[in-house]
């Protein structure tokens, strides 16, 4: 895959909407002082699986001959990755493999976002409800998810 192919790949998956694409990732650059970090949203875990592998070592401007060893220990850490197989063991392991240049801060499902008790989701909508002047963790109201996904193409830039 080139660069353009790999960041027109990124752009899609940050433009889809996590109400359709119910899976997904926020993360960004592993340097210290890279503290960009963006939603990836996607139809399945393979395709979630296959954007890590494929995708981000392109865009991170790693080459064809460094990225082939953390391409295959990707490929067996995420090779038999199911809808509910994103959990924190398995984030941890390929954040391992990829610390040279992505970290991935969470990792799951949109609802998690929505109605999820993690300190991640909790805090996020506790983030989106400042901008709307409450400050609130719980679930999301069916009335909120508009402004929730758009506040979520934003955050973390």
């Amino acid at each position: 895959m080139n660069m353009d192919a790999a960041i027109q790949s990124s752009e899609l998956a940050m433009e889809r909407d996590p109400r359709e694409a119910k899976l997904g990732y926020f993360a960004g650059g592993s340097f210290v002082l890279d503290s960009v970090r963006v939603f990836k949203w996607f139809s399945s875990a393979r395709d979630l699986a296959t954007h890590l592998i494929d995708v981000e070592p392109v865009v991170f401007e790693w080459s064809d001959e460094d990225v082939a060893p953390i391409r295959e220990k990707l490929s067996k850490i995420l090779g038999g990755l199911e809808e509910g197989g994103l959990t924190e063991e398995l984030r941890a392991q390929v954040n391992a493999v990829t610390k040279g240049f992505l970290a991935i801060e969470w990792w799951g499902g949109f609802d998690d976002l929505i109605e999820g008790n993690t300190e991640f989701a909790e805090g996020i909508r506790s983030d989106y409800r400042d901008v709307e002047e409450t400050d609130q963790q719980d679930a999301l109201t069916s009335s909120e998810l508009g402004g929730f996904v758009e506040f979520l193409k934003t955050y973390g830039i």
